[in-house]
């Protein structure tokens, strides 16, 4: 903007000046001279001008490229069609069983109906009671000896034993309850208590275990 003002200026005091030139110039003759050069003024228009170009940059040239070698792939074989013939096989025919007639068997007739036996009961728990004492119940009494040497001494007496007897009948205690007071006496007593034999006990139809009392009188006539 400012290039453009200052070029009209020019321009307009350039074409003031001739005006003023040829208006005065007729009115007064000046005295004879030479002709001058005529003078050429030629108006530069700058905006015509061309721009100038801009210099060119210095262009960096790249590094080559580095190409990595391509692996050649080997062209993929054509698999080779070949023709096979069909050869039919003969099937073979397996043999089929040949069926044979077994003998028939008759059924044999059902077993008979076995009746149902009862299972034996489980033994009752026996009763312990040989706190009771009861009078003996033998099977076979075994009769005491009367010692030989008492007989000539003309000795007597009673002697009780007791006997502790199991369910089964077997005698499992014997002792003297009460006592003669000749150890010969009782001892015959005891030997005739182990030598008898008893009957089993029973409580309330029960078997069980008691004491059996056994009194053996030794006396002379």
């Amino acid at each position: 903007m400012k290039r453009r003002s200052v070029i009209l200026i020019t321009l307009m005091f350039i074409g003031i000046s001739a005006a003023l030139h040829v208006l005065l110039g007729g009115s007064l003759r000046a005295p004879w001279q030479p002709a001058a050069s005529k003078t050429r003024i030629s108006v530069v228009n700058f905006d015509k001008f061309p721009t100038p170009e801009p210099k060119p940059s210095p262009t960096r040239t790249p590094p080559p490229k580095v190409t990595a070698p391509r692996a050649t792939v080997a062209p993929a074989r054509q698999k080779s069609t070949s023709y096979r013939r069909n050869v039919t096989l003969p099937v073979r025919k397996e043999a089929r069983p040949i069926a044979t007639t077994q003998p028939q068997t008759m059924p044999s007739p059902p077993a008979p109906a076995q009746s149902a036996v009862p299972l034996p009961q489980a033994p009752a728990t026996p009763v312990d009671a040989r706190d009771i004492i009861v009078s003996a119940r033998f099977i076979h009494r075994a009769e005491p000896v009367y010692p030989p040497f008492d007989i000539d001494r003309r000795v007597e007496g009673t002697v009780i034993v007791l006997v502790t007897i199991g369910p089964d009948g077997s005698a499992s205690d014997v002792r003297v309850w009460q006592s003669s007071g000749d150890m010969s006496l009782d001892r015959a007593a005891l030997q005739a208590a182990q030598a008898s034999t008893f009957a089993p006990p029973e409580v309330n139809g029960q078997p069980a275990t008691q004491t059996y009392r056994i009194i053996y009188t030794f006396y002379l006539d």
